[in-house]
Order: structure tokens, then C-alpha cells, then sequence
């Protein structure tokens, strides 16, 4: 009766499961696959191993939750559990990243496929199942804040083994869904299909991708997949070849990694120019923030004149761009104005303007401003002005916190930036 299971290893996960068991489930076979499945009170919370832990978990991952760049994810070695992709699952679920059904989606099909290749691997090689009865693993211990993703052996083993059933009855018993087809023989091949299906073999067949990739790639069964190339395998035109895992794209820092990250993102913070433009267009502010944040400054944007003096003594910026023509208080009133505070009157003001004639920038120097650029914006004229009145600004303002130790006895010169 194939519903109760013919693998032995499947009987002793459901003995497992009526007992309750929680701990740890080494399987190994004498063909030096090893698989370990974390079990809590009879149900199976991870499992990991076999020929490519890092691939299938990615392509679990993308399927499920394509909204999120692997590449971008980022842990501290202090989260590190014992198994790293499951511990990414839950701190992106702690973080609310992903969501119930996602996170139930991975663990899930992760478990089916690791049973599927365990119960093939016990019909061809000996395969040897070590219980160890723990509750401490970190596995284990998170398992509590996700019971809902906990996986029941007997439904898992079932569904497993139908999946097993259909691979014998469709001749692909000796084949391995974790290879990879690749074309053996271009000329023979292109014999046998019409031109578009062979340009497609070429392209699907390079020996990079396995049939679980595929399937994934082209979003169909393996099955299905597998035996659709049986006949090319029999010919000798395609074979199907073992390739090696992939690495992980998680980035893992050290917690005190993190830590100078942060004290490093803090001081450039500190150090970073702000620059402020006053003027009631909300496009101009748009194209001048493009500008600034693009070149590496912070900006902020004042649209409401009455608004400015108590926000430039708040954000104290390191220069400011002032348009000339604002409603109920011009560009050379609030220029003036900002000259009579303390703090305020050694900042560089330049004057936005489509009025650029003598008389104009003559009266915008009378009234305090440092420099005047003329409409419509340029980024070339922009920048130059930056350039010309923040760098040496800049510079100064850092040597003033370089501090130098001592010489050692190799007569060396060290400094840290504070």
C-alpha cells in the first residue's frame, strides 16, 4: 500500500511523529549525502543538506518572494543559528519582510523535496538515521515563535512519496532531479528537432541549470520536464551531469563589523554639508535636490518664506540657494533678514534669479548674498558654485578634527579621523 510508505526512514519519521519526538534527525548514506531534520513535538520545523542546500533554498526564496533582492539582505554573525537559510527566514519574517504564507511556502517545499531526495537515495544506496533528542538547538527554540509553519511528517512523507511513485512509473527512477541536462553531441541534436527547438535546447541546456532549476525557470513539473528529455537521454544527445551547490549571496558581518559601520555611517553623517534652497516652486527645489543629494549633500527645501529663518537655525546648513522672486517676501528682504543673525552671516547665500542684470546683482550684493546664478538651472553651473564655496570649507572644517598619537619605534605617523 503505497499510502503507508515503502522507505523505512518514512516509517521512522511517523514513529517520530506519534511519539512527539523533539531533537535532531541525522540521515546519512553510504554515498556521502547527509541530510538533519529538527523535529518539535512531532513535527518538523527545518531541513537541511544534500547535494545543493544553497540552490534549491534560493530558488525557493525567488519563487516566493520576488519582491526581495537576495543580494541586499544583510545579517549579523551574533543572529547566527545552525542553519544560516533558515535563519534568514525568520529574521526577515521578525522584521516583517515576508509573510505567513511566504515563510510557510519555503519551509514547506524545502522539507518535500529533502524527503523526496532521501527516500531516492534509500532505494539505490544504505542509508543509516542517528536520533538526537535535544531542546536547546537554536532551530528548535525559534520554532516556538513560528508554530504555524511547523510541518506535519505524515502529510509530508505522503505527498513525497506520490511525488517518488510518479518518478518510477515514468522511467526516472535512475535519474537525479539536483543534475543538470547538458547537450552531448550540437550536430545530432539539430538533426533531430526543428531549428526554434533546438535554439531553445542550446539556451536551456548549457549544463548550469538542474531540473529543479528549470522547472523553476520555466514553471513547470520536473516530472514533466524529466521525461519530456528521456528520449534526447537514451540517444546519447543530452546526459545529464552533477554540478557543484552555489554560495549564498547573504552578506554575514561580525557584530563589531556592525558596530564601525555604524560609527563610521554616524561620523559621515556629521561631516556631510547641508545644503538649503528657499523658494516657493516646488519643481525648482525638485531639480536642485537632484542635484545636491546626487553630488553627496544633504538637502532640505523651504517653500514658505516666513517659514525660513527659524528652519535655517534649526538645520544650521553649510549653504543656501535663495530665489529672488517669492511672493510676500523677496529674495533680497530675506536675504537681509538672515544676514542679521549671528549665526547665519558667514553662510554663503546664492542667489536664484531669471532677472540677471547689473543693477540686479549689484543690489543682491548690497543686501549681503554671496553669488548669483541665473535661470533656468544648469547641474554644471550648480556644482561650480558648491565646488567653489564648500570644499575648502570642508577641508578646513576636518583637519580641525584629525588628531595625531604619538611616533612608535618604527618613527610612524598615525591619525583617526574623530
Amino acid at each position: 500500500n503505497m499510502s503507508e510508505g515503502n522507505s523505512n526512514i518514512a516509517k521512522q519519521l511517523n514513529c517520530l511523529s506519534l511519539e512527539r519526538f523533539t531533537g535532531r534527525v541525522d540521515i546519512k548514506s553510504v554515498g556521502d549525502l547527509n541530510w538533519n531534520l529538527f523535529l518539535r513535538l512531532g513535527r518538523i520545523v527545518w531541513a537541511k543538506g544534500g547535494e545543493h542546500p544553497n540552490r534549491s533554498w534560493q530558488r525557493y526564496f525567488n519563487k516566493n518572494c520576488p519582491q526581495i533582492d537576495l543580494n541586499k539582505i544583510n545579517i549579523t554573525r551574533a543572529e547566527k543559528f545552525e542553519c544560516l537559510n533558515y535563519q534568514v527566514l525568520i529574521v526577515l519574517f521578525e522584521r516583517k519582510e515576508i509573510d505567513k504564507q511566504q515563510l510557510q511556502a519555503i519551509i514547506k517545499s524545502n522539507i518535500e523535496d529533502i524527503i523526496f531526495d532521501i527516500i531516492q537515495e534509500e532505494a539505490r544506496e544504505n542509508i543509516y538515521c542517528e536520533i538526537q533528542p535535544e531542546s536547546d538547538s537554536p532551530v528548535l527554540g525559534s520554532a516556538l515563535k513560528i508554530a504555524f509553519a511547523l510541518v506535519e511528517i505524515k502529510e509530508t512523507i505522503a505527498s513525497a512519496e506520490q511525488k517518488w511513485w510518479l518518478w518510477q512509473e515514468n522511467g526516472l527512477a535512475f535519474y537525479n532531479p539536483n543534475s543538470a541536462p547538458t547537450i552531448k553531441n550540437k550536430e545530432d541534436l539539430r538533426e533531430e528537432l526543428s531549428e526554434t527547438v533546438y535554439q531553445n535546447f542550446v539556451r536551456l541546456f548549457d549544463g548550469k541549470n538542474t531540473l529543479r532549476d528549470l522547472g523553476y525557470l520555466m514553471d513547470m513539473d520536473v516530472n514533466i520536464i524529466c521525461f519530456s528529455l528521456l528520449p534526447y537521454i537514451r540517444k546519447g544527445l543530452l546526459y545529464l551531469e552533477e554540478i557543484e551547490d552555489i554560495g549564498t549571496p547573504i552578506k554575514i558581518e561580525k557584530e563589531e563589523d556592525k558596530k564601525i559601520a555604524k560609527q563610521v555611517k554616524s561620523r559621515e553623517a556629521k561631516y556631510r554639508q547641508k545644503i538649503i534652497c528657499i523658494d516657493d516652486s516646488h519643481q525648482i527645489c525638485y531639480i536642485m535636490k537632484q542635484i545636491v543629494t546626487k553630488a553627496g549633500y544633504d538637502f532640505v527645501e523651504i517653500n514658505q518664506p516666513l517659514d525660513a529663518i527659524p528652519k535655517l537655525i534649526e538645520e544650521k546648513p553649510d549653504l543656501i540657494f535663495l530665489d529672488l522672486g517669492m511672493p510676500i517676501v523677496n529674495g533680497y528682504e530675506m536675504c537681509s533678514q538672515i544676514r542679521r543673525i549671528s549665526e547665519l552671516q558667514d553662510l554663503p547665500i546664492i542667489i536664484l534669479t531669471s532677472q540677471d542684470t547689473i543693477v540686479d546683482r549689484m543690489r543682491a550684493r548690497i543686501v549681503g548674498s554671496t553669488d548669483f546664478i541665473s535661470k533656468p538651472l544648469e547641474e554644471t553651473k550648480i556644482m561650480n558654485v558648491i565646488n567653489k564655496y564648500l570644499l575648502l570649507k570642508k577641508k578646513k572644517k576636518r583637519s580641525k578634527h584629525l588628531k595625531f598619537d604619538k611616533p612608535n619605534n618604527n618613527f610612524t605617523k598615525r591619525f583617526t579621523i574623530l
